[in-house]
Order: structure tokens, then C-alpha cells, then sequence
């Protein structure tokens, strides 16, 4: 009340879902806007930590938090920390409790995920070298996307991961372990979500279909931005000529929050 007074945030609902976003933003913004409140799901409030430096020292830490999202295009600000950091210690506990952890590690990989790297122990396999990707299609199909990420030849570099744990939901190449791109991996509880490119950087930054990329990676429903009738055709399970779809669709409206 009187000058100076600390004045504490409101509480979340214990519905909604909280994203700790650390590192350069990455464009949630969107969408969230697109996910949050389809069909009485959950809404999404971001915290946007610059400094890693100031994630938590142990696993409680991350009580209430749904996803964390590392991005690492600045090498800079992740350079206080070190594989056997207790930074990385209580997030890998965490996750191992059941949290989500999203990873994008493009042109910073060989410092990240290298032998003494600090994320290479979160990595769902072991980094071998970086690697040109030249074709965006994966990327575009994974998305969902009406556009390509550029006109002609794409020209970027990615890591490549071997001995890759998990399902790998993108790759370039003929074969999945040719150049993995996305990959969940589970981690005891929780999972893990690796993405070879860094979606603040030149040329995702600028493609229309990034917001279907990050809601494709968080595993987050999609409202089309000009579908006002979304919410309804969920409730009423429009979207499926099946008697499961409907049930399922009934479900996840009933039990918001909760994927059966």
C-alpha cells in the first residue's frame, strides 16, 4: 500500500500451463495466441528468462512449470553454466519427474553439445559434426506449412546427432538417422524435445509457417486464426466421422489439461 511495496503477480489457475522460455525469444507470442482456450483448454502465460544463469538450483524449483524451452542461438548468456552444473542437475531432475523440456540448438551446437558441452548430457544422442541442410521440405511438412522457409536452396548448417534415443519426428535424407532434425526422447516421467535450428534466427525468423513449427514441438492444439467456429466443432466433435474421435474429442474437453 505505501510507496515501495512489493506487489506479488496473481496465481495461475492450476489448469493453465506455465512456459519458462530462457535465451533469445523465439516467437510464442502467436502461438500462444493460436493454442490457448481452444475448446476450454488450457491458457498459457510465458516467463522470458534472458539469464540461465538464473534457472533454479533444484528440481522444486520448476514447481507449477509445464515446459521449459532453451534456446541457444547467444552463446554468451549459457556460458556461466557447465555440464555438471547444479543448474543442469535439478533441470534434469526435473524433467526425469515429469517436466517437458523443448531444446533448440542450431549454430551453437559444437559448444553445447560437444564432449564437455552443458546441454550434451539433456542431447538425445552424440553430436558428430555440423552438417549443411539444404532442403527445407522436412521442416515445411512437419509444420504444417502452406509456404517454404525460402525460395530456392536453403542454406544452413545443423547438427548431426548418432546413436539417436527416441522418435524422430523430422530428418533430412533418405533414412531418419541420416540427419534428425526434431526428436522426442523420453526421460523416466518426462521427455525431452530436440530441434536442430534455431527458430530466432535468419531464415525461420521470417517464415510464415514458424508458429505451426513451435506448436508442432510443444505438442499445443491449433486454433486457425480464421476459424472462429473452432471451439464449437471441437465440442461437438465435427472434426471426426468416428465414434472414438468423438469420444476422444469429448474427453479432452471434459478433462481440460489432461490428454487421456
Amino acid at each position: 500500500e505505501g510507496e515501495g511495496a512489493r506487489v506479488e503477480p496473481p496465481a495461475l489457475p492450476a489448469i493453465d500451463r506455465l512456459v519458462v522460455a530462457c535465451g533469445p525469444q523465439v516467437g510464442l507470442s502467436k502461438s500462444v495466441q493460436l493454442s490457448s482456450g481452444i475448446g476450454g483448454t488450457a491458457l498459457t502465460a510465458v516467463a522470458q528468462l534472458d539469464d540461465p544463469g538464473h534457472l533454479p538450483l533444484d528440481w522444486y524449483g520448476y514447481e507449477g512449470v509445464e515446459t521449459v524451452i532453451l534456446a541457444t542461438s547467444q552463446a554468451e548468456p549459457y556460458r556461466a553454466l557447465t555440464a555438471d552444473s547444479e543448474r543442469i542437475a535439478a533441470l534434469t531432475r526435473w524433467v526425469e519427474l515429469g517436466g517437458h523440456l523443448v531444446i533448440f540448438c542450431g549454430r551453437e551446437a559444437p559448444e553445447f553439445l560437444g564432449p564437455q558441452g552443458a546441454l550434451a548430457g539433456l542431447a538425445p544422442g552424440q553430436f558428430v559434426e555440423m552438417a549443411p541442410l539444404r532442403n527445407s521440405t522436412p521442416l515445411e511438412l512437419f509444420a504444417a506449412a502452406e509456404d517454404p522457409i525460402v525460395r530456392g536452396r536453403l542454406n544452413l548448417r545443423v547438427p548431426k546427432l548418432k546413436d539417436v534415443e527416441g522418435q524422430i519426428l523430422s530428418h533430412a535424407g533418405r533414412n531418419p538417422e541420416d540427419l534428425p532434425l526434431i526428436v522426442r526422447t523420453r526421460r523416466q516421467l518426462g521427455q525431452i524435445t530436440f530441434v536442430a535450428v534455431d527458430p530466432d534466427q535468419p531464415p525461420l525468423a521470417d517464415w510464415s509457417g514458424r508458429d505451426g513449427l513451435l506448436q508442432r514441438v510443444l505438442a499445443w492444439p491449433r486454433r486457425a486464426a480464421d476459424d472462429p467456429t473452432a471451439d464449437e466443432n471441437i465440442l461437438t466433435g465435427e472434426r471426426f466421422d468416428d465414434l472414438s474421435g468423438q469420444l476422444r474429442a469429448a474427453l479432452d474437453v471434459q478433462f481440460a489439461g489432461i490428454q487421456p
